[in-house]
């Protein structure tokens, strides 16, 4: 995320006393001094604003990505791609055709090269994680 800088305009132009003419102050000196104040301001504002409008930008994009991460959470995935031992939303179609739901492991237990205790939900064929919890009130 941006972070705001602190953007420094050079001092208020004033007359110096060894441009004026005539014991007065040179309007030509003094305008091209405020000219320049001018533009150094008119610049400052410029990059202060674009620093907000970048800030609030980076700001909506992390929005975007976690709508698009909450969405992909909530789309069906192949069977084969689900974790073990770890509960998820398992679906199915039943032999009817009706279409089936439970939260489970699609696998589970553990192995080692002698002997396995590894078993698979027999019926799954999709999967997807479970939703996050509501928070408590």
């Amino acid at each position: 995320m941006t972070q705001e800088r602190e953007i420094n305009l050079p001092p208020l132009p004033e007359s110096d006393g060894e441009n004026d003419i005539y014991g007065e102050a040179n309007d030509y000196y003094y305008g091209d001094k405020m000219q320049s104040y001018a533009r150094a301001a008119v610049e400052a504002d410029r990059r202060q604003r674009h620093l907000k409008e970048r800030a609030q930008l980076d700001a909506e994009w992390i929005k975007v990505r976690e709508l698009q991460q909450a969405y992909q959470r909530q789309q069906w995935r192949p069977i084969e791609s689900a974790p073990h031992n770890e509960e998820v939303l398992l679906g199915w179609r039943d032999w009817d055709g009706a279409w089936m739901s439970e939260v489970g492991m699609a696998s589970w237990g553990w192995r080692n090269e002698h002997v396995s205790n590894m078993s698979q939900h027999g019926r799954a064929t999709h999967w997807q994680p479970l939703p996050i919890p509501p928070e408590e009130s």
